[in-house]
């Protein structure tokens, strides 16, 4: 199965399996126990909806390898999208205990301490993440929405038209300029 899950992986990174969430999910059916398997599965739950499983696949690979600090923040994406807060910024801050140059731990723990009303921890938090990835119309989005909150409007501003001008097609930055 080791050499199978190996197979699958390199035709899913090279776009080359029709259903990747199905071939995953039938190798864990299976019987198949490998982080390697979890983690893909989790991202393709998390992307379908399936947050629960997303949930169980993150859990499983973190027994397994409590060091991965990919699965910590995918796992503190779940907790979000769960509305679980406390859960979704203790898996963050472990990611980032782990691996301070994750991007997207940063940029998460941002929205989440946003959506707390904890904006100056929030500004900070996004700060960090445009400092890792500049060019990230997502972190310029999320950085305009907390500026909005501090009540800078100017620099909200600013931020929402270099997101804009990274992916004119995201509508939080549109939103954020009130258009």
């Amino acid at each position: 199965l080791l050499v199978e899950l190996q197979s699958v992986v390199q035709a899913h990174v090279a776009g080359a399996l029709p259903d990747p969430l199905a071939t995953y999910r039938e190798l864990e059916a299976r019987g198949l126990k490998h982080p390697v398997l979890w983690i893909n599965l989790a991202q393709l739950e998390l992307h379908a909806g399936e947050l629960d499983h997303a949930a169980a696949c993150l859990n499983q690979t973190i027994k397994l390898q409590p060091q991965l600090a990919l699965a910590w923040s995918l796992l503190g994406t779940v907790h979000r999208r769960l509305g679980d807060v406390a859960r979704a910024m203790e898996a963050l801050q472990q990611s980032l205990q782990l691996d301070s140059q994750n991007f997207s731990a940063w940029l998460t723990l941002s929205v989440v301490l946003h959506d707390s009303g904890q904006f100056a921890e929030a500004h900070e938090a996004c700060l960090k993440a445009l400092a890792l990835e500049p060019e990230s119309a997502a972190a310029h989005a999320n950085f305009s929405m907390i500026l909005l909150a501090l009540d800078d409007p100017q620099a909200a501003e600013v931020s929402a038209r270099a997101a804009i001008s990274r992916d004119p097609m995201l509508p939080e930055a549109h939103l954020n300029l009130g258009n």
